[in-house]
């Protein structure tokens, strides 16, 4: 059952890094500008990220914002990042908070490859970012 959107708990947190080394093949950081979601999916394999938060609410009815200074371009240039391996990239809030879009264009100054992982066509808002910088 989907979570009612009006439910969940909403809070902005301030992160030191957002750029988290990676384990998944082809990969070298992991992106992830919110923590929790908001879909509540019967097949997520990213509730187990409920035990690292500070959240006693289960997962699908809390999503943290991440605030961050900035990408450190030393830290990423040339390398392979993914975006949304633990949260949906692109959940309802990002029309209001745009934490993946900021992400994004930080991103696209950077000579680095992303991919993002997201099942929802907010994706298409973005596009024109990738376009610009002539990034895939």
């Amino acid at each position: 059952m989907k979570t009612d959107i009006d439910k969940i708990l909403v809070q902005e947190v301030d992160v030191w890094d957002i750029c988290n080394r990676c384990q998944v093949e082809g990969f070298d950081f992991a992106i992830n500008t919110y923590t929790g979601c908001t879909f509540d999916c019967k097949f997520c394999y990213a509730c187990f990220m409920s035990r690292f938060s500070k959240h006693k609410e289960e997962w699908g009815t809390f999503l943290d914002v991440k605030n961050w200074k900035s990408v450190t371009e030393r830290k990423v240039r040339g390398k392979r990042i993914i975006i949304g391996t633990v949260t949906e990239p692109y959940n309802p809030f990002e029309e209001k908070y745009r934490r993946t879009r900021k992400v994004l264009e930080e991103l696209s100054e950077i000579d680095c490859a992303v991919t993002i992982q997201t099942k929802s066509k907010l994706v298409l808002d973005d596009l024109e970012i990738f376009k610009k910088n002539g990034k895939r």
